[in-house]
């Protein structure tokens, strides 16, 4: 994996972040958007969602300078939830890769993703592609609905 291919999220805010499943992190990067949904039952809903989602599947970690704040393998629920929110509103300052992804975020404080046996981490782009037919041409669209 090379560094530059994800060049594209520094700089962009933690806008949301939220726990899934065990300790799987989602981070909601740059300007929010609602995106379709789906509730339990096949009920239409939306979400929001950044521009950027990016997520580790649970082995991940958080750092104050050198001093390990959390590591998600090894800590409750209620301990991932804690620091979700001291993770919005920062933004990336520089990004790492070596065996391991690490965000530098403001105020000396570090997010780093592990390589575990369930995996290693996931951006997914959020800002959709669309062809539109008007006036007798298509049009390609990257936008955001």
């Amino acid at each position: 994996l090379k560094k530059n291919n994800l060049e594209i999220i520094l700089h962009l805010k933690i806008s949301r972040a939220w726990k899934g499943y065990g300790s799987s992190l989602f981070l909601e990067l740059g300007e929010l958007h609602d995106e379709l949904a789906w509730k339990k039952g096949n009920e239409p809903t939306t979400t929001s969602v950044g521009e950027f989602s990016l997520s580790s599947a649970g082995s991940w970690k958080l750092f104050k300078g050198s001093v390990n704040i959390l590591d998600a393998e090894n800590a409750s629920s209620s301990e991932i939830k804690k620091v979700m929110k001291d993770l919005e509103s920062r933004s990336i300052e520089s990004i790492e890769i070596n065996g391991k992804l690490t965000l530098h975020l403001s105020d000396k404080i570090s997010l780093e993703f592990n390589k575990a046996e369930y995996g290693f981490f996931t951006l997914v782009s959020n800002v959709k592609p669309f062809i539109s037919y008007e006036d007798n041409s298509l049009y390609a669209h990257h936008s955001i609905i």
